[in-house]
């Protein structure tokens, strides 16, 4: 694995980066599944891709996030510290330059490396 590494070239710099995936740090209250939401309000609501089972082929983004205000909730939703919870807001750069944009993103943990394309308005970037 080491040598392979060694010889092939980088995925990052050639085009293309590699950021952590959105993280909203209480997705019982910002996570929904797409069935679960209805037609009334869905303007706030959009694609989340968040794990899922093992699959070789194809796997449907069936979660949605809460985006109303451009995650304005969820940027304020603070630690007991006065902190944001989650993290990805550390990165200032990376809600307005890598949020939806097409990109391949994959569950942490699976049963086997699953890759997914997202190609829509998706606000995940990259996930690993």
């Amino acid at each position: 694995m080491r040598e392979t590494c060694r010889r092939l070239q980088a995925f990052e710099g050639d085009g293309c980066t590699v950021k952590q995936g959105f993280a909203t740090a209480d997705d019982f209250r910002f996570v929904r599944a797409w069935w679960a939401i209805g037609s009334t309000g869905t303007s706030k609501w959009f694609g989340f891709a968040k794990g899922g089972a093992y699959s070789p082929f194809y796997a449907d983004v069936y979660f949605l996030v809460n985006w109303a205000l451009e995650g304005a909730e969820i940027q304020n939703n603070l630690n007991e510290k006065g902190g944001v919870r989650s993290n990805v807001w550390m990165h200032k750069d990376t809600a307005p330059n890598f949020f939806f944009r097409p990109c391949i993103t994959w569950p942490r943990r699976t049963n086997g490396l699953s890759f997914r394309v997202i190609l829509n308005s998706s606000v995940t970037p990259f996930q690993g």
